[in-house]
Parts: C-alpha cells; sequence; structure tokens
C-alpha cells in the first residue's frame, strides 16, 4: 500500500456498479489500498459471473476460498509481468472511483472538497480533474463557487462513468495473436 494523504477501501459492490476493471486495475487497487483481499476476489468473480472473459490469474483469484486470501500477494503479481508495467499502468479509473465514492458519500465525509483536494494530490495532480480542486483557478468561462465545482465534479464522474462501465471485452482483454 502506497502512502497517501487520504485513504478508505472501496466496497467491491460499488467498483463493480461502476467499472470494468482490466487486469492492471484490479492489482492496482489491491496494491494501493482501495480493494482488500475479499474485495479483489469479489471484483474478479463478478466479472467471471457477468461472462467477461478473465486472464488465467484473474480466473484464480475469482476462485480463491477465504482461508486461500494469503496467496492473493503472489497473485496479484502476476497481473503485472513486469515491474516496469506497473509503474507505467494508468491509475486514472482509482481516481474516478475514488471520486465516486467521495461523493456518494456513504463514509460520510466532514469535508468532500478537502478530499478532493488531496486525491488531486494523491494522484500526481492529474490535469483531467484540476477543474474540481477548490485552490486551483476555474476553467475559462467558469466560477468557482463551490457549486460550481460540485457540478464539474458530477459531469466529469458521469463522463468517466460512461467509459468505465461500457468498457467491452476486447479492452480489458487485448487480442491475443492467434496460435494458429
Amino acid at each position: 500500500m502506497t502512502s497517501r494523504l487520504v485513504s478508505f477501501v472501496v466496497p467491491s459492490e460499488f467498483v463493480t456498479a461502476h467499472a470494468v476493471l482490466t487486469p492492471a486495475e484490479l492489482g492496482t487497487g489491491f496494491i494501493d489500498g482501495w480493494l482488500d483481499a475479499h474485495g479483489v476476489v469479489q471484483v474478479a468473480l463478478a466479472k467471471l459471473e457477468k461472462g467477461i472473459p478473465l486472464s488465467d490469474v484473474e480466473d484464480r483469484i475469482a476462485l480463491l476460498l477465504t482461508d486461500q486470501y494469503d496467496e492473493l500477494p503472489d497473485l496479484v503479481a502476476e497481473l503485472f509481468p513486469e515491474v516496469s508495467s506497473r509503474a507505467s499502468e494508468p491509475t486514472a479509473v482509482w481516481l474516478f472511483i475514488a471520486l465516486a465514492w467521495v461523493i456518494a458519500g456513504p463514509s460520510g465525509f466532514d469535508n468532500p472538497q478537502q478530499v478532493i483536494d488531496m486525491l488531486y494530490a494523491d494522484f500526481g495532480y492529474p490535469d483531467e480533474v484540476e477543474a474540481l480542486v477548490s485552490y486551483m483557478p476555474a476553467p475559462p468561462d467558469s466560477e468557482s463557487s463551490p457549486e460550481a465545482i460540485r457540478h464539474r465534479w458530477v459531469e466529469y464522474l458521469d463522463r468517466k462513468s460512461a467509459e468505465y462501465s461500457m468498457r467491452t471485452n476486447a479492452m480489458t482483454h487485448p487480442a491475443r495473436p492467434s496460435p494458429w
């Protein structure tokens, strides 16, 4: 788990309702602490139940019993064939999921705007959410009021939700060359 300004575990049901994760995103969620062991298994199992093809490792993860969760770190490591692929794997889906979880409010965040500002830092100051950050200038022809920021936040979530929840099998598992 990485050191962050804000940390919370997102329930697997929330994740699967908002995104179809690639194998690397599933691994990133566990490594970065967005999913606990049970959540990783449940996300993989949900893909299996929806008929989305799984990688061999995801299939093994989906079928883990609770007394086998100690095998999860090694299985998750197999989701990243090279150390460099983990370092370059985008975490944008986890930014989206975290921001969606904050706005959903089940954890009762005292100051959601402060959480957004901290997530902005935790994810390396991504341009795509700069307009949601309280201390950044508003986009041209936009207001900087809390209501305007919340409106941009909802628009961002709507746009990303459409992108991540409608992924096809090809996006989660790129076509492999035929052995024939």
